[in-house]
């Protein structure tokens, strides 16, 4: 088998420029910020995610979990982001109408895979990334859902599901849901996504990121890849 081609890294729920500048040093293609997500540590008021946006020499993604397109596209003219991420089950409808509302920025659309999902489960979330896709979103993105909450848990996701949604969906597929420098060079390798989304894996404690397990990580996934940090 011939060797995966280097994924892009956002690194996301960053709460402080410092941070997000070691992010950037390190070669993160994105930045990750949170607004206005209640049940997030990471989370931040739509002030501060404009700060950090405009802060921001990466393009700056803006996760929400909001399910009304006209209060996306009001968070998406405070914060001014080039990526939406949409964390929510409202389907290809809000991806369409969120895109008529954004103008340029592009929507990725979370596809939330249960941690206890059985294996025939499968095509329900290939047909459902081939919905998004179908719908407009530029990137995928596969996540672990848990507890009511459709990402963001720490929890990897399926990679075989993964790989198969990478395989079908016709769009870029981002992968994420609890990758770490541990983990994640068997994850590239198993499920060969565009790009990798790593937040809790690289924190000591939840929303303080550390340089030092960013640095790991950037390394892990160069020593699949065979690029430089």
């Amino acid at each position: 088998m011939d060797s995966p081609q280097q994924p892009f890294v956002k690194v996301c729920g960053l709460t402080s420029v410092g941070h997000l500048r070691a992010a950037e040093a390190l070669g993160a293609s994105y930045v990750g910020l949170i607004v206005e997500v209640a049940r997030s540590p990471r989370s931040l008021t739509r002030e501060q995610a404009r700060l950090m946006a405009r802060a921001a020499h990466v393009p700056p993604a803006l996760v929400t979990t909001c399910t009304e397109a006209t209060e996306i596209a009001a968070l998406v003219d405070a914060v001014r982001p080039a990526v939406v991420q949409l964390h929510s089950d409202a389907g290809p409808a809000l991806v369409e109408a969120v895109r008529r509302l954004t103008g340029d920025v592009e929507v990725w659309q979370v596809v939330p895979i249960p941690a206890d999902s059985p294996a025939t489960d499968v095509g329900r979330f290939v047909a459902e990334a081939q919905a998004a896709g179908a719908a407009g979103a530029s990137k995928l993105v596969v996540d672990s859902a848990r507890g009511g909450q459709s990402g963001g848990t720490g929890v990897p996701a399926d990679w075989d599901t993964a790989a198969a949604i990478v395989e079908a969906a016709g769009v870029p597929v981002v992968l994420a849901g609890g990758l770490s420098p541990g983990n994640v060079a068997a994850a590239i390798r198993r499920v060969r996504p565009a790009g990798l989304d790593v937040s809790s894996g690289v924190e000591t404690a939840p929303g303080a990121k550390s340089p030092r397990l960013m640095m790991g990580f950037f390394r892990s996934v160069s020593s699949v890849t065979g690029a430089r940090v």
